[in-house]
């Protein structure tokens, strides 16, 4: 039986022989021999690339990331990154040298170099792929690169009807660059989520996957790279030589310009949409870290989260992080994720300087956690030593703490997608969007025990306020009054997070003190604003307002 290894490289072969005689026999001879060096010289090191990733074991460490095709930032990164950006510069350089092509080409080359170099960024760097300022996590960036893909493809066969027929043969080798782009980067890529479980298992267990989509996607960008190439071979007059000798001269420039990667780490870090300043406990090797910015991402039941933290030392090696999930009523987590620091960094301005990093954290919620329930997102950093995970106290911070070593980066809800249904039977609405529906309350009740009393709320905005509940107790023939306040929904919903549309309920259990008198009493609730304990206005269904704000509930009969 043929392994799975096995498999994946003859299937990676039979792909490169294939493309590779299509491509030398049709489209080569038509190239300039000297510029025709150019992807030959592209397609030997692809090959002994894939070839050294076969063969070297992964226990070497270091020299198995510099080859692995599956990591970022290393050799073969960097060169499907330099493909990108020669046929970047080169689609650039038909632009400027075509000046006898219409303006239309000359924008549609244009295009394409732009698009092609912030491809070649990305490539090397993953930056809008982790998430970013721009693109929120990678399930944005799939749906962007999507959008750009198909755009890119209606006008490379606009061009292509519009050009001679001899062109018209670099514009499908470009179509079919990016079909194959497309196919390793986003539709292989995807597989595991989209397919059903025999499928998925084929995959990674038979075919190793990431191997198979990183070898289209070098292929693909090879195959624009010809494209473009044919296109500069094209042009009339044809290009000086001084003009094709910096051109090759990309990789000079390029590489060097992917080596500041950490600088954009730091400005990103500043321009991340939640500033942050949070500083962790200084330890031997870290000298202290500090978390600068986060970007919290949710997408049904799913969240995307980026980090941006500077250490004095690289670090990642001993330091990782925690990532939970925790439910605010129970203080419980319901979901997270454990992890070193990845390898993301570099120092800012020189070695011995901070070390910045980003770190990428997925979680999804579980299917059987309730809508209409707040969660808070908390951070903890720790370190290993000898074997044990010492959790880093925090020094200071700008950010809410759940103890002295976690730090909430914010709260989530999980909306109910279920539409409620209509009511008339609205007892009382509110100055701030708020309605509260007819209350079941008790007839009667004993002193020394809880009362039960259901409230189901409504809202017709997005509210941003914390407001509190409060229900007041009347003692008919003494006139005592006696108070409980607590939030509307409970500590699993504050009001700060009802949206336009939520309709829910929740049974308070009032705990009636044992010396309460027995009598007859009159039932109020309102709301108040938690900052200032003003209350908010309330008035009935026909626009009439209640005295004191206070909504009339009813009798109840306290017995002893």
């Amino acid at each position: 039986m043929v392994s799975g290894a096995a498999l994946t490289h003859l299937l990676v072969f039979a792909i490169y022989a294939t493309v590779f005689a299509i491509v030398y026999r049709r489209l080569f001879p038509r190239l300039a021999p000297k510029l025709a060096r150019l992807p030959l010289l592209l397609m030997a090191a692809q090959a002994l690339l894939i070839a050294a990733h076969i063969t070297v074991p992964h226990s070497w460490g270091f020299v198995h990331w510099l080859l692995n095709l599956d990591s970022e930032r290393n050799i073969a990164n960097a060169l499907a990154s330099t493909q990108l950006a020669f046929a970047g510069v080169f689609a650039l350089a038909i632009a400027w040298l075509g000046s006898s092509k219409p303006g239309s080409r000359r924008g549609y080359f244009l295009t394409l170099g732009l698009v092609f170099l912030f491809l070649a960024q990305e490539e090397f760097s993953g930056a809008y792929k982790a998430g970013s300022f721009l693109f929120s996590n990678v399930l944005v960036w799939h749906e962007a690169v999507q959008i750009i893909g198909i755009f890119l493809a209606a006008l490379t066969v606009w061009a292509a009807l519009r050009s001679p027929r001899r062109a018209q043969s670099w514009h499908i080798c470009l179509l079919a660059g990016f079909a194959l782009m497309a196919i390793g980067g986003l539709v292989i890529d995807e597989m595991p989520i989209i397919c059903n479980a025999q499928i998925v298992v084929c995959l990674q267990g038979c075919i190793r996957r990431y191997v198979v989509d990183e070898t289209l996607e070098f292929l693909g960008s090879w195959l624009a790279l010809v494209a473009m190439l044919g296109h500069l071979c094209a042009l009339s007059p044809p290009p000086k030589a001084r003009v094709r000798r910096g051109l090759f001269l990309t990789p000079v420039i390029w590489i060097p310009l992917l080596l500041w990667h950490p600088l954009y780490l730091v400005l990103e870090a500043h321009l991340a949409t939640e500033p942050a300043s949070t500083q962790f406990r200084s330890s031997s090797f870290t000298e202290g870290a500090w978390l600068r910015g986060y970007r919290i991402h949710q997408k049904e039941r799913a969240i995307a989260l980026e980090l941006y933290t500077v250490a004095k030392k690289n670090a990642h090696f001993e330091t990782g992080y925690s990532v939970h999930l925790v439910d605010q009523a129970s203080a419980e987590s319901i979901a997270g994720v454990d992890a070193h620091w990845n390898a993301d960094a570099g120092p800012i301005f020189g070695s011995g300087r901070p070390h910045a990093y980003r770190q990428r954290i997925d979680l999804d919620i579980p299917l059987d956690f309730p809508a209409n329930r707040a969660l808070w997102v908390a951070l903890t950093l720790w370190r290993e030593q000898d074997g044990a995970f010492l959790k880093q106290s925090v020094i200071a911070s700008d950010h809410q703490l759940l103890s002295d070593t976690q730090v909430i980066l914010g709260e989530l809800l999980l909306l109910s997608i279920t539409a409620p249904l209509p009511r008339d039977d609205r007892l009382a609405i509110f100055g701030n969007g708020f309605t509260l529906y007819a209350t079941k309350l008790p007839e009667s009740a004993t002193s020394g025990h809880s009362l039960p009393v259901a409230f189901t709320w409504g809202s017709e905005v997005d509210s941003h306020e914390d407001y509190a509940q409060f229900l007041h107790f009347g003692h008919h023939e003494s006139g005592e009054w006696r108070a409980y306040d607590q939030q509307p929904l409970g500590a699993r919903l504050p009001t700060r997070l009802w949206y336009s549309g939520l309709m829910d309920s929740q049974t308070w259990r009032v705990p009636l003190p044992a010396d309460l008198a027995p009598g007859r009493y009159s039932v109020y609730t309102g709301l108040y604003r938690a900052s200032d304990r003003e209350r908010l206005p309330a008035s009935d269904v026909n626009g009439a307002s209640f005295i004191d704000a206070r909504v009339p509930l009813g009798t109840l009969i306290i017995q002893s």
